[in-house]
Formats: structure tokens, C-alpha cells, sequence
């Protein structure tokens, strides 16, 4: 949601210059923009919350594409003018429903972590080349909630 820096609006602009997902996705017939972008998270956000909203007995568990908070931007990417575009903010929502577990990629780089009483996990290989020394990868890693 290009809010982890604040001024969500200057890290939008930045994005559509630099990140290569505005140069070559298309959307509707048009290049993608970050307008675009941030209407999707608003949706999936939206409809995330009313799921949340619906009583469930068992353990919640949430899997998404970017990180649900800034916090959990790797330190080697932390105040980065890109940043924003690869993690959202969704603080208050974890803090609200307290999910037990939450699941996310698009870092490049292994997180196990709690924040908020909520447990979250990152476990990728990265892109081609990227050895585990830097990703952190484990691909025996087996995560019982």
C-alpha cells in the first residue's frame, strides 16, 4: 500500500519509475500503475477483513503475496525509495484479529518472526542464482501450527 516510508503518494510515483512490473504488466489494456495497485490492496484488504470478521473456532492462518507490515522488511532493503511498493502496512488489522500464523514471499530473503502475538513466515529461494547463504532458503522447513 506504498505506506511503509509514508507519503504513500511520492513512493507510488517512484515505483512506476523503477520497479519493472509497471514497464511490462498491462492491466486493462494500459500499462499498470500504482493507483491500480493500491485499489487491488485495498479490495483484497477489504475482503480479508470481512473473512476475518466471520467466527472460526480453529487457528487463523493467512497467506499473501508481500509482507503484511513494514516491520518485516529485510534489514538490507529497509529505507529503500522501493520499499514501500514491496511491503505493506496492515499493522492494526494483525493487531485486530491476531491471526496465529501468516505466511508471505516477494522478500527474497527467510523471516521467522512474531509481532504482535501473531507468527510470521517467509521461506523462498529467490531469484535463479540466489544462493540459500543469501535467501536464507531451508527447503526441509516444516512449520506445525
Amino acid at each position: 500500500n506504498f505506506a511503509g516510508l509514508g507519503d504513500p503518494e511520492k513512493y507510488m510515483k517512484i515505483a512506476e519509475q523503477y520497479v519493472f512490473d509497471f514497464l511490462v504488466i498491462r492491466y486493462k489494456g494500459k500499462p499498470l500503475t500504482a493507483a491500480t495497485m493500491l485499489d487491488w490492496h485495498q479490495e483484497a484488504r477489504r475482503f480479508l477483513e470481512s473473512e476475518l470478521e466471520k467466527p472460526y473456532a480453529g487457528k487463523t492462518v493467512i497467506v499473501t503475496h508481500f509482507p503484511p507490515s513494514y516491520q518485516l522488511c529485510h534489514k538490507i532493503h529497509r529505507g529503500n525509495e522501493l520499499s514501500p511498493y514491496f511491503n505493506s502496512v496492515c499493522d492494526e488489522l494483525i493487531m485486530k484479529y491476531k491471526p496465529a500464523a501468516w505466511f508471505f514471499g516477494h522478500t527474497h530473503a527467510a523471516v521467522e518472526t512474531n509481532l504482535y502475538g501473531t507468527d510470521f513466515y517467509c521461506n523462498q529461494g529467490g531469484y535463479p542464482g540466489e544462493t540459500t547463504d543469501i535467501t536464507g532458503f531451508n527447503p526441509n522447513k516444516l512449520i506445525k501450527l
